[in-house]
């Protein structure tokens, strides 16, 4: 166990100088130690999306996800993921599993208003901006998402049924 932990702080500190690929090296010696580490394959998948390699990002976040499903930061990353290949449906089902875990995840709740609006779903898009903010009033994304989103409407009208 103190080898995984001296992996994992091996790999954070590489992690902080760019140097992903020594990084996975250290998650995949923990893998081999112990391969159901949730930990390692979501730590994994981060290093894999931080150097472009979105999808085997997926792949580490869908195998950590068969042994623990109900990991809201796997699901949160798994979704970051999603969204960058512009799979914005997949992504969003993410963030959902995610916030039913953890409800009150600001950054899910903000990205899943990203992902509404990629779906032209302005509505939701605003609730999720409007949820967030009821968490975290001060919380500078979703101030700004919620902002913007006026700037993504089809028309001036789009909410003026929908108090703001």
């Amino acid at each position: 166990m103190s080898n995984v932990r001296t992996l994992e702080s091996k790999a954070l500190h590489l992690s902080k100088l760019g140097k992903f690929e020594e990084e996975r090296k250290c998650y995949i010696e923990i893998l081999r130690e112990d391969s159901n580490n949730v930990n390692a394959l979501n730590d994994l998948g981060v290093s894999y999306h931080e150097s472009g390699k979105i999808e085997k990002s997926i792949e580490c976040y869908d195998k950590a996800l068969e042994i623990d499903p109900n990991d809201a930061v796997t699901l949160y990353n798994r979704g970051l993921s999603l969204f960058n290949l512009e799979r914005y449906e997949e992504a969003k089902e993410s963030y959902e599993e995610a916030l039913d875990i953890d409800p009150k995840n600001v950054a899910a709740l903000n990205n899943l208003g990203i992902c509404f609006e990629e779906l032209k779903e302005f509505e939701k898009a605003m609730e999720c901006y409007k949820e967030a903010l009821d968490i975290d009033p001060k919380n500078v994304a979703a101030l700004k998402n919620k902002e913007d989103i006026f700037d993504n409407m089809p028309n001036e009208n789009y909410f003026s049924n929908m108090i703001i």
